[in-house]
């Protein structure tokens, strides 16, 4: 999903959310109006009923007095002429109903016998004992007492004084107002329905028989099962949706969108109480709000349709600028990170915005300075290491050849060592065997002299050894010559053996040295020979010197030969080392032969690059 996309159900999200947000406020307000209007309409109705009952109970009173004035009527009550005295009081019994709708008045005997002398509407029964609450409050109070009672089948406002004849209690005298007309005045007042319900348990037999018989000849039923309606202001409501199983004990809302013939209504309830403080009932309201709820209705379709258009133009100003000043930009980078994949990286971001998105263009263009210098420096980094692999590898290619050739020479050399050994080593042995001889000789020559012609012979037998000997000792120094030379050829490796070869020279220089003595001294010998009989006694000391320097030549031969063995393994060493330095000089040849072909494979890849700064090749985007 592209980012606009994404934005533009994140701005119909926050649509949606605004559009839950004010239908949950017009819903909340709606509810608090109804809960402010439930509240007002059950305190104005509890109120509005106080008051009628306070009014209807004054009117009771004022009613009563007027009869407790009359002394005609007190004569007649005392002397319970009963008919006389109906008579007398039907005018202003009737005068009573039709003005203040006194409905009932009764002539009660004292508390002794607490019998009706008469009803005046019906004055046929009378006799009867009387057990209501207001008669007992009055006869313990001996005043007023009123208060909401029930009858047989109707609920009436009640009211009983005592009556007093000079002081002298006579009776007392009840007047009741049935509480139909009570509805009537509360519906004018405030335009609203009312209804009563009242309990079983309140009612006489006889009179709930007598409800139940009326509620025969309707056409809706009245009974709901242990209730009763009693009174009503319309017959037009369904009462099986709304009254309670149980009478309720406090004054509530039972529904607040009761709908009849497209109206809508508040209902509510408030508990009635008897005189006895007993709650025997409920008086029911029907606050017609159709007017509020289509206004709230209407405000509310008002509100969300503004909502929604302001919305809608809000959502596609913040798209526009959204577009303009945030998709597009961010398309260019992304733009601008396609060519860098491309590795063109001749072109440079607008910078001409001082919000994030400039920040971004002017970190994209330091990205691309500093990828330009990199690339440069690589370039020219890997056209030089090209120039220098090739270099190495002319070099340990020449390394490579001087290192063979090297230890072709050192395996020369090695060999002529080899052969200079053995031959040492015969000399060392030979010079051993003419040590034995001339101490043999020496020895021999005091006990023979017979044998001085051998002696003279062994002596010519020396002098030509002797020569061997020089002979030997200058191909000794030749060759410790040439290993100076190849020492000093192989340079910092060569030192060593170059001291070796500097000895042997030494070494070779004194046995040349010491066999050139010694020739002169055969020389001298063979010359002397001819008169050895005469010296022979003088001869013997110098061949026991002889004898000792050949005893020297012995040691200085195997001095020669420890020497030439040392010279040996030098040379086994450096010939190890050699070969060694030619295997290395080998794999640096094929490394620098890597290296070579590396450095070209980098400079062709630095050449994809396209650096050459354009100032007016700039990348722009938009969505596609």
């Amino acid at each position: 999903m592209r980012l606009s996309n994404k934005i533009s159900l994140l701005l119909l999200s926050g649509i949606l959310i605004g559009i839950v947000f004010v239908l949950t406020n017009q819903i909340q307000s709606y509810f608090s109006q109804i809960e402010s209007i439930a509240q007002l309409k059950l305190q104005t109705t509890e109120k509005n009923f106080d008051n009628i009952l306070e009014n209807e109970t004054q009117k009771l009173y004022m009613a009563m007095d007027l009869l407790v004035e009359d002394e005609a009527i007190k004569e007649l009550y005392v002397e319970r002429e009963i008919d006389a005295l109906y008579n007398h009081t039907l005018p202003v019994y009737q005068n009573l109903k039709e003005r203040y709708q006194i409905s009932q008045i009764f002539f009660l005997s004292p508390e002794n016998t607490r019998t009706c002398l008469l009803r005046m509407h019906r004055p046929e029964k009378k006799g009867d004992v009387v057990k209501r609450e207001t008669y007992n409050n009055a006869i313990k109070t001996k005043t007023y007492s009123s208060g909401l009672e029930l009858g047989s089948k109707k609920f009436s406002l009640r009211a009983v004084h005592p009556y007093y004849m000079e002081d002298s209690l006579i009776g007392y005298l009840e007047l009741s107002e049935e509480i139909d007309p009570f509805f009537d005045n509360l519906k004018k007042q405030t335009g609203d329905n009312y209804a009563m319900i009242i309990e079983h348990r309140f009612l006489s037999e006889n009179g709930w028989d007598i409800a139940q018989e009326g509620n025969k000849d309707e056409n809706k039923d009245k009974i709901f099962g242990k209730q009763i309606i009693i009174n009503e202001t319309s017959s037009n409501f369904n009462f099986s949706d709304i009254v309670q199983q149980q009478t309720p004990n406090e004054t509530g809302i039972i529904q607040d969108n009761y709908k009849l013939d497209g109206k809508v209504f508040l209902v509510g309830v408030l508990p009635v109480k008897d005189v006895k403080q007993r709650i025997v009932g409920a008086i029911y309201f029907f606050h017609d709000y159709t007017d509020i709820y289509q206004n709230t209705r209407r405000k509310s379709f008002y509100t969300l349709s503004l909502f929604i258009l302001i919305a809608i133009v809000l959502i596609l100003l913040l798209r526009f600028i959204i577009k303009k000043d945030i998709i597009n930009p961010i398309y260019s980078s992304i733009n601008a990170i396609k060519k860098i994949s491309k590795k063109q990286i001749n072109f440079k971001m607008p910078v001409n915005r001082k919000d994030e998105i400039g920040d971004l263009n002017r970190t994209i263009n330091d990205v691309l300075a500093n990828f330009q210098g990199i690339i440069s420096n690589i370039k020219e980094a890997s056209g030089q290491m090209l120039e220098a692999s090739s270099e190495f590898n002319d070099l340990s290619l020449n390394l490579s050849k001087s290192s063979n050739d090297q230890a072709s020479t050192t395996e020369e050399i090695s060999s002529s060592m080899e052969n200079m050994l053995n031959t040492v080593e015969s000399n060392s042995q030979k010079a051993e065997a003419t040590g034995n001889v001339s101490s043999g000789a020496a020895k021999s020559m005091d006990e023979n002299q017979k044998v001085f012609i051998d002696t003279i012979d062994a002596i010519k037998t020396i002098n030509s050894k002797i020569s061997a000997i020089s002979e030997i000792a200058f191909k000794t120094n030749l060759l410790a010559l040439n290993a100076s030379v190849e020492a000093a050829r192989a340079g910092e490796q060569g030192k060593g053996f170059n001291v070796v070869a500097q000895e042997v020279k030494k070494l070779a220089d004194q046995s040349r040295q010491v066999a050139l003595e010694i020739k002169e001294l055969s020389d001298s010998g063979n010359v002397v020979a001819e008169k050895a009989s005469e010296l022979l006694n003088s001869i013997i000391p110098e061949i026991n010197k002889s004898a000792k320097l050949v005893q020297e030549i012995v040691e200085a031969s195997d001095d020669q030969k420890a020497g030439t063995q040392h010279i040996n393994d030098a040379l086994a060493q450096l010939t190890d080392i050699t070969i060694k330095h030619s295997n290395s000089s080998g794999k640096m040849t094929e490394s620098a032969s890597r290296l070579n072909s590396e450095a070209q494979r980098l400079s062709t890849l630095v050449d994809e690059f396209e650096i050459d700064l354009d100032d007016n090749n700039t990348v722009e985007g938009k969505e596609e």
